[in-house]
């Protein structure tokens, strides 16, 4: 049985939120909780083999078909899956679950660095691209195109594996230049919170609220004010009150 496309899954949805009206979003957190659990995962795993009821992944996971119907309703909700339902000749219809999407997370964490990374990564088919590999297997190469398709993704994950060590190699770069701004002005007798602050600002490209800087560092805020009018006096920022608790931080121009 032919499989349908996202976008006729989609059509076929037998439900409808009105999140789901809206653009997708799916946060660091939304990831945790999915990936946290080791059913949801093999879950997930299955599904990007291909479409699956809820009792064949039971059984596949030897779990409760309830657990499992559980653990879609939270994909369900997320918008990780969207099911269709198909006719069968052993009773009511079948309710397929199938990958919506795909995501990329990635994470980076290390001394001076913090960095989180949630994108979306699925791309439609190329209809053109679709027709060329029909047309090539009724020319009866079929072999080629298994060939050609075998190389092309090998091709792919050298650049993917390539772009990743590059990403490696300038985290690295960047967690010593942070090392060696932080230990200089340590040297120099600027406090933690002092130095916080400045790494913070780098972060931000300079400049952000004092409220948005407050999120960031541990402490209370007459701590932070008070680093900040140190900083200020010694002219290495630039301090703009709005209101008596927000205020515009920015490192002074050269």
């Amino acid at each position: 049985m032919p499989k349908p496309t996202k976008s006729k899954r989609r059509d076929q949805m037998s439900e409808k939120s009105p999140h789901q009206e809206n653009e997708r979003e799916l946060t660091l957190d939304d990831l945790f909780e999915i990936l946290g659990n080791p059913h949801r995962r093999e879950i997930i795993k299955l599904l990007s083999q291909e479409e699956r009821y809820a009792f064949e992944l039971a059984k596949l996971l030897n779990i409760s078909q309830r657990a499992v119907t559980k653990h879609l309703e939270s994909l369900s909700r997320l918008q990780l899956v969207t099911t269709r339902e198909v006719p069968s000749n052993q009773g009511p219809q079948r309710k397929y679950y199938a990958l919506d999407t795909g995501w990329i997370l990635s994470i980076s964490i290390g001394p001076k660095v913090y960095q989180t990374i949630v994108k979306e990564i699925w791309a439609e088919p190329e209809e053109e691209l679709i027709q060329r590999i029909t047309d090539e297997i009724r020319r009866g190469k079929t072999i080629d195109i298994l060939w050609n398709a075998i190389n092309e993704f090998i091709r792919i994950d050298e650049e993917i594996q390539r772009i990743e060590d590059k990403k490696i190699a300038l985290l690295r770069k960047r967690t010593s230049y942070a090392e060696a701004i932080d230990q200089a002005f340590s040297q120099l007798g600027f406090d933690s919170t002092q130095r916080e602050i400045l790494r913070i600002l780098i972060e931000h490209n300079g400049s952000m609220y004092l409220t948005e800087l407050a999120d960031h560092i541990q402490g209370d805020l007459d701590t932070l004010k008070e680093a900040i009018e140190i900083l200020q006096k010694q002219e290495i920022i630039m301090v703009t009150w709005l209101s008596p608790n927000e205020a515009r931080i920015a490192i002074q121009n050269s």
